[in-house]
């Protein structure tokens, strides 16, 4: 197992799980919000399919 993907995919849940956190107490715009989290799933996609090779 690649221990550097491994790494990058948890770093990214756990920015996911912060973000999401920190964005709900903030008040960070819902369409702001929305497109940050898009992104770093469609990241962690990525590294899930290279993952699953």
């Amino acid at each position: 197992m690649d221990e550097g993907l491994e790494l990058r995919i948890k770093f990214l849940e756990t920015l996911l799980k912060r973000y999401n956190e920190i964005s709900e107490k903030s008040g960070i715009i819902f369409r702001s919000q929305e497109e940050t989290i898009d992104s770093l799933l469609n990241e962690l996609e990525k590294l899930y399919k290279q993952r699953e090779k």
